[in-house]
Parts: C-alpha cells; sequence; structure tokens
C-alpha cells in the first residue's frame, strides 16, 4: 500500500490538501485559523493531555494556555465586527501562529518549526504522533480511498511544512486514528478480530 501511495500521491504538494491564508487572511480562513489552532492548543491541556511529556507537561500546559488567552483574543475581536477583524489584525493574527519562533508568540515556543533540539519543544512529539498513525494506516489501508491524502503529503513532507500546515496535519492524523479506532471499536464488539489495526491503548 505504502508504494501505491507513493505513486498517487508523487505529484501532490501540502498546498493543495492544506491552501495557504493569503495575505491578509480573508475572513473565512481567518475564522478557519482560529479554529484550528485553538483545537491543536486544546491537545496539551492539563489534566488529561493528548500529548504527553513526564518532563514538560506543565511547560506546555502553561504555553497552551497562555497562546490561548491570544487566540481567543482574536477570536473575540473576529466575532465582534460585521466584517471580522482590521487588516492589520488578521495579519497579527497569521504571524502570531505561522511566524518565526518568538518568545512573544507563545504558540511558536510551544512547537517550534526550527530544528536546534530545544528541550521543551513539543514538535518531537507531534511528529512521533503523526508517524505513528500514518505506519497504522500503511498498515490497515487496503485501497488508496481508504488513507488520508493529509496525514501521507505531510508526514512525507514534514521537514518542509510550515507550523499552520503541521498544525493541520497533527489534526487530521489524530481525527483519522480516532476515527478509525471507532471503527476498530464497533468490529470488536460485533465479534470480529483485528479491527484494522486502530485498537484502544495502541
Amino acid at each position: 500500500m505504502e508504494q501505491l501511495l507513493e505513486h498517487h500521491y508523487a505529484t501532490t504538494h501540502i498546498t493543495s490538501l492544506i491552501p495557504t491564508p493569503s495575505s491578509p487572511p480573508t475572513n473565512s480562513q481567518t475564522t478557519l485559523l482560529i479554529k484550528q489552532t485553538l483545537s491543536f492548543l486544546s491537545l496539551y491541556r492539563l489534566p488529561h493531555p493528548f500529548f504527553k511529556s513526564p518532563e514538560y507537561a506543565e511547560r506546555w500546559d502553561h504555553l497552551a494556555r497562555d497562546a490561548e488567552s491570544r487566540i481567543e483574543e482574536y477570536k473575540r475581536q473576529h466575532e465582534s465586527m460585521a466584517r471580522g477583524m482590521l487588516i492589520r489584525e488578521r495579519e497579527s493574527l497569521w504571524k502570531h501562529v505561522n511566524g518565526a519562533d518568538d518568545p512573544r508568540r507563545p504558540i511558536t515556543q510551544l512547537f517550534r518549526t526550527s530544528a536546534y533540539g530545544y528541550p521543551a519543544d513539543s514538535a518531537p512529539e507531534v511528529f512521533k504522533m503523526v508517524s505513528t498513525v500514518y505506519r497504522k494506516m500503511i498498515h490497515a489501508s487496503r485501497q488508496i480511498e481508504h488513507a488520508s491524502a493529509i496525514v501521507f503529503v505531510g508526514h512525507r513532507d514534514w521537514d518542509e511544512l510550515s507550523r499552520w500546515e503541521r498544525i493541520n496535519v497533527a489534526l487530521a492524523a489524530k481525527e483519522y486514528f480516532e476515527e478509525k479506532r471507532a471503527i476498530a471499536q464497533a468490529l470488536q464488539q460485533r465479534g470480529k478480530v483485528g479491527g484494522m489495526g486502530f485498537r484502544r491503548g495502541s
């Protein structure tokens, strides 16, 4: 299956699956930016984070809370204005989410795109999750349509992706995993063994 997917998606670029917002982002793009970013940040929140780290859980939770408060402020501004946020605020939101690593942008400290091995950087843990889902997907899929294009292309091109693209790949991987696990559990409850390799706790 991996070879079939490699051939099928050989010329597929991530931007055809995850469009890059315009400059400045449109109102609809701004809404999506806020929604996806908040969904991603929620995966770090204690007491039951999706991304787990015995060493950095509290640090990640703190950064996620700080980032959430910033994004929530953009959300309030966006929803309070009939035409959405002002252009400069939309540009600011985009830089906050996708800009260079900067201590003034908490999400860039939580989920870095630089490759310098910062101790508390959660990027390795996020990629570990995406890789796990990728391997399960390759093993379980019987047809190209059963696989997630975003997960396949995102995993393949991870090193080249922007933070915004990586956020979307991570969310797509989590969604794919949970969807397939639900199917597996339903099959197991009906007495069928196997469940596509997406068993609880795997």
